[in-house]
């Protein structure tokens, strides 16, 4: 396995946060987190989940370009959010209406 993401799914609210997502380091540039990341749009609209979204980290270039290249809306910074290792790491919100962005059908 080189890439891996996942999505923790709320039906009741019909929106899922995409999480866990990393890429070997010999893989990345290669495209396959966004691959990954559009495969789950695909199954999460097949659910009727009509929004997307993540944290990603701030210093994390090639997440938080995905997720812009995805059609994912920036939506803010959690300052000092969460704990990674040993030191609090900044967060960037990204947010998708599944609704709009069909493209993948």
């Amino acid at each position: 396995m080189v890439s891996a993401a996942s999505a923790e799914v709320n039906h009741t609210y019909r929106n899922a946060e995409l999480t866990d997502c990393a890429t070997i380091p010999e893989e990345r540039k290669h495209g396959l987190m966004k691959f990954l990341l559009q495969e789950l749009e695909k199954d999460l609209y097949k659910q009727k989940i009509i929004c997307a979204y993540s944290i990603a980290r701030a210093l994390s270039f090639g997440m938080n370009t995905a997720f812009y290249q995805l059609g994912y809306l920036y939506r803010g910074r959690l300052t000092n959010n969460c704990y990674i290792y040993n030191s609090l790491e900044n967060m960037n919100v990204w947010v998708k209406d599944l609704t709009v962005h069909q493209s993948f059908l």
